[in-house]
């Protein structure tokens, strides 16, 4: 069992790196302290690096010091944690400065996952990353305390899309529940969260979905931003916000939303489904990959070249249920 393989690590290893993938979000973020503060707990050393920052809505989680950021000299690790990555490619810059030949241990729930590690933990059926390096503290006997409890809850809240998700179980809110004792408070995570928001990113979201188009059968919707918004105020990501406006309107299946890459070249893709389309094959097509209902991709080429791409590998998608 792949479980007991990362058990197994921890205990043979003492110097660990956790990374995971570029664009954090709080399933990345809590799964990285979490562990590293389980690491910490059974006497190990672990650092954190990823190619992005913590986002500022993300803050609050309080790191420790834990994460470094990318450049940073570290002490030479004997095995490397790469959380909620369906590729290794998905780590970014990060990728570069892994020393070659030390052993990957990925913890996953990307039903896209390609088992790219040495050993391979990957749950699909699981809410989150969090929801996993919960079972790992439960299966290794490790305490929580409340920064741990906070991360994690924070991490599973998030990716369940506050307990709407499909992947969301009975097992997600016993974990819920028991974290809530440790003196967290549910309320304050979800504004820190999704009430944080900047005047910046108001206006962007407007901009958004004020380029709100739907497909002549009203089965999808899909939205765009096609500037560059490094260099403003925004402080969180507007993609939920934005493809949560679509997922409103009666009828759609699936939604996506277009952006400009940091690399100029590309157009970043999120994908959304009510669950009769897997999105997750549509993104792996393009190179990408996720869940069956949220999934995404960076594809090569113009706004109007990859919009007509998607748009139409949706469709022939859609194609194959009857009535569309």
């Amino acid at each position: 069992m792949s479980l007991k393989k990362v058990i197994g690590a921890i205990n043979k290893y003492k110097r660990f790196l956790i990374t995971a993938h570029v664009g954090l979000e709080g399933d990345a973020i809590g799964g990285e302290l979490a562990l590293a503060l389980l690491l910490k707990t059974k006497g190990k050393s672990a650092v954190i690096i990823n190619e992005d920052n913590v986002p500022k809505n993300y803050g609050f989680l309080n790191n420790r010091g834990l994460i470094k950021p990318l450049g940073s000299k570290i002490k030479y690790p004997e095995a490397i944690f790469i959380l909620d990555c369906s590729e290794l490619s998905r780590c970014g810059k990060v990728v570069k400065i892994i020393p070659k030949g030390l052993p990957l241990i990925a913890i996953d729930h990307h039903i896209s996952n390609s088992q790219f590690a040495d050993i391979n933990w990957v749950k699909p059926q699981s809410s989150s990353t969090g929801e996993m390096i919960y079972e790992l503290y439960k299966a290794m006997g490790v305490p929580f305390g409340r920064a741990s409890a906070l991360c994690l809850y924070t991490a599973i809240m998030t990716d369940s899309g506050s307990f709407r998700y499909s992947t969301t179980s009975y097992k997600t809110h016993q974990a819920a529940a028991e974290l809530l004792k440790f003196n967290i408070s549910a309320e304050k995570i979800y504004q820190n969260v999704y009430q944080s928001n900047s005047y910046s990113d108001v206006l962007l979201l407007k901009e958004a979905l004020n380029t709100l188009k739907l497909d002549r059968n009203g089965r999808i919707a899909w939205f765009k931003i096609d500037k560059d918004h490094s260099d403003s105020q925004t402080q969180t990501d507007q993609t939920d916000s934005v493809l949560d406006f679509a997922r409103r309107i009666k009828g759609i299946e699936a939604c996506f939303l277009l952006k400009r890459a940091k690399d100029k070249r590309f157009v970043r893709v999120n994908l959304r489904s009510r669950g009769k389309i897997n999105v997750s094959k549509i993104a792996q097509y393009f190179g990408g990959g996720g869940h069956k209902n949220a999934s995404g991709c960076t594809i090569k080429g113009t706004f109007a070249g990859v919009e007509n791409k998607v748009l139409n590998r949706i469709k022939q998608e859609l194609n194959k249920w009857k009535g569309y």
